[in-house]
């Protein structure tokens, strides 16, 4: 049985996978955002998430971001730009690939918890807390 909670993370894990998919949200911060909603579940082991966890590993953590980014020379930050660019291309399909995976797993776990929620009457109390 899906909780109330698991129901609004499952939803957030949705929309973000979509965006991936969608190239409306960088293959970093997108992921980073996935592997943190997929945490707030009450049983986070259901998804199997490898291909962005070995993105995110390889991935340096040290590169220049935000308006940091002002203040690094060109050079270093042509540098850094091209070992990025370089990870996220060897990465991208797979990400992607396992984003979509997601997107139709949470849609396929949004209507189970929906319905269960729906049977025991708490499916109101979460709409009304969903459109405030």
């Amino acid at each position: 049985m899906q909780s109330s909670e698991d129901l609004r993370a499952i939803k957030q894990i949705k929309a973000v996978a979509r965006s991936m998919v969608a190239l409306q949200v960088g293959l970093r911060a997108g992921s980073q955002q996935l592997v943190g909603s997929i945490k707030m579940l009450n049983d986070p082991t259901e998804f199997n998430h490898r291909c962005i966890d070995a993105f995110l590993a390889e991935y340096p953590h040290d590169l220049p971001s935000g308006e940091s980014r002002l203040y690094v020379s060109d050079d270093a930050l042509a540098a850094a730009d091209a070992k990025a660019a370089a990870i996220e291309t060897k990465h991208r399909q797979n990400v992607l690939f396992e984003c979509k995976r997601i997107y139709f797993h949470c849609s396929s776990l949004q209507r189970q918890a929906e319905a269960s929620l729906s049977s025991e009457g708490s499916i109101d109390v979460l709409q009304e807390n969903l459109s405030e």
